[in-house]
């Protein structure tokens, strides 16, 4: 492990090595950044290890738990993790090159500001199809009302994660929209709106699989926030999309 650590990347893997790989490849191309990359095995149930299959390298480390969910692996590679700021890259999605490097420059400039969220590219694996999401044109406080972006473009100061607990365990779904509504309350974001990831979806993907549970998240965050005239997140309305 590098001695020098701006950035802890945490993976959450659960199946899927073949996606994993990939992701993780992605964040070792990352430029001009010290890092780590924590990925967290919950629970997998493949028939090899997860370590045969991960590049060798020795910025990665890997940690195995029982199955537990993405928000307790999320919180397990925060409780790991060496860096001055976090990022999240779930095992379907993929940073492009300069992603981290960007947001820790603009949280370096803005010392008050405790996050960072960019735009990204949706491929429709199923489909061949790509879309360009540029994160323009948000409104004031758009996390209070909407949730267009997931964990996977964000980059968080870990003094924040820590401080503040982290991932909500009691949420299956919509964690990442909880998040987001508490890290806006702290600071706004430092927000670059051109797209710097890419978020794959026809992976099997959970927020491929809509289903009653994400209401209950939804009406869960509401309540919890008391957030008036919010109601099914935008990003959403693309993935119902794709279940026609």
């Amino acid at each position: 492990m590098r001695s020098s650590v701006e950035v802890s990347v945490i993976v959450p893997v659960f199946n899927r090595f073949n996606l994993a790989r990939e992701a993780v490849t992605s964040a070792l191309a990352q430029s001009d950044v010290d890092l780590e990359i924590i990925v967290i095995d919950d629970g997998s149930e493949e028939d090899v290890g997860l370590s045969s299959v991960l590049p060798n390298d020795d910025s990665i480390s890997l940690v195995s738990i029982e199955h537990s969910g993405i928000s307790v692996a999320r919180n397990t590679g925060i409780s790991c993790a060496k860096g001055e700021f976090v990022a999240f890259l779930d095992s379907d999605d993929l940073f492009h090159p300069q992603k981290l490097s960007r947001q820790v420059r603009e949280l370096r400039r803005d010392t008050g500001a405790v996050w960072s969220c960019t735009g990204y590219v949706m491929q429709d694996v199923s489909r061949g199809h790509k879309e360009v999401v540029w994160l323009n044109d948000l409104p004031r406080k758009f996390w209070r009302q909407d949730c267009p972006i997931g964990s996977t473009s964000l980059v968080v100061r870990r003094s924040f994660l820590t401080d503040g607990g982290g991932f909500d365990t009691d949420l299956e779904v919509s964690e990442d929209w909880d998040l987001m509504i508490r890290l806006g309350e702290c600071s706004s974001p430092k927000l670059l709106e051109e797209p710097l990831y890419t978020y794959r979806r026809g992976c099997g993907n959970i927020s491929h699989e809509f289903d009653s549970k994400w209401e209950a998240a939804w009406n869960t965050v509401i309540k919890k926030h008391q957030l008036s005239g919010s109601s099914c997140p935008h990003y959403m309305d693309r993935v119902m999309d794709c279940n026609d």
